[in-house]
């Protein structure tokens, strides 16, 4: 690691830097942040400097310095990949956030797709529609799939994933991964869902598996009205929330003869496409829940005022 950047961790890990009126430290963004716009939606703006938001991204220094701050710990990564969080900083902050079902006192389950898909100032209203608009939404498709990323991720699956469905029909990737298709930005302005509203399937597998570790890739594939090719949190992402029969689940490492068979039926047929996709992506539940999981950040918030 260079000198310069080890400056910037340990500045980032000491001084951190306010994000509209919220400290962060080892954040990955200088401007945005999800959990800040929460806490300046539903907080007196006197109350925003009495918390500190805290990320994977950066030393663990932060918790040994300012110890009498309310730091609130936030994981959108599958914590086993990050040595010094592996116990989700449980014993250095007074909230803590992340993908595991844990039994701690001050430990709650908040999934990073909440993020891609509520606004941190819904109303249980606004949850409710927002489910609503995603189960109903069915775009014109005009491509086979498209697979999004950066590098292969694990044991190379994208690769393989790629080379396997890619038999198919071809295969569009707008990331650095197999690059052969420049529409992400030049047509779409590198919005992503806006670009894979035109794909029948999005191959949107987790760069790992955990139980629970569930990112946005697979609620952005619903959000775009796009059938997902999944795998992660053991083939059972979210049990009750979602809606397992709209999904085509990946076996890694093993026989997925039957999830590219369903997959070429699926292309090849528009009647049995539009059966496909015409099931909703959410279950009911999944409202209550994530109006559950802001109800209780809010009550947990308010109790270290």
């Amino acid at each position: 690691m260079g000198l310069l950047r080890k400056f910037e961790r340990a500045k980032n890990a000491y001084l951190g830097h306010d994000i509209n009126g919220v400290k962060h430290y080892n954040w990955h963004s200088q401007d945005s942040s999800w959990l800040g716009d929460f806490i300046r939606a539903r907080f007196e703006p006197k109350d925003w400097k009495k918390f500190s938001v805290v990320s994977v991204f950066g030393s663990p220094r932060t918790f040994w310095f300012h110890k009498n701050e309310n730091k609130i710990f936030f994981t959108g990564e599958n914590p086993a990949r990050y040595p010094n969080y592996k116990d989700n900083a449980l014993p250095h902050v007074k909230i803590s956030m992340g993908f595991d079902y844990l039994d701690a006192p001050n430990y709650l389950r908040f999934p990073l797709w909440i993020h891609y898909l509520f606004k941190p100032e819904s109303t249980y209203d606004d949850i409710a529609r927002r489910v609503e608009e995603i189960n109903e939404f069915h775009p014109k498709k005009t491509d086979f799939c498209s697979l999004i990323c950066k590098h292969g991720g694990d044991d190379n699956l994208r690769g393989f994933m790629y080379e396997q469905i890619s038999q198919i029909a071809q295969v569009m990737c707008a990331g650095k991964f197999m690059h052969n298709d420049d529409r992400l930005w030049n047509e779409f302005g590198n919005i992503k869902c806006a670009y894979l509203e035109n794909f029948k399937f999005s191959i949107c597998p987790e760069n790992s598996n955990r139980t629970g570790y569930v990112t946005e890739k697979l609620f952005e594939a619903f959000k775009s009205g796009t059938v997902p090719i999944y795998w992660g949190s053991d083939n059972q992402p979210e049990p009750g929330l979602i809606n397992n029969q709209a999904v085509i689940f990946w076996n890694n490492g093993g026989d997925n003869s039957e999830a590219l068979a369903k997959i070429r039926k699926l292309y090849e047929s528009d009647k049995a496409y539009d059966q496909f996709v015409a099931q909703p992506r959410f279950t009911p539940q999944l409202v209550e829940y994530v109006w559950s999981r802001f109800t209780e950040l809010e009550k947990r918030m308010r109790e270290l005022l």
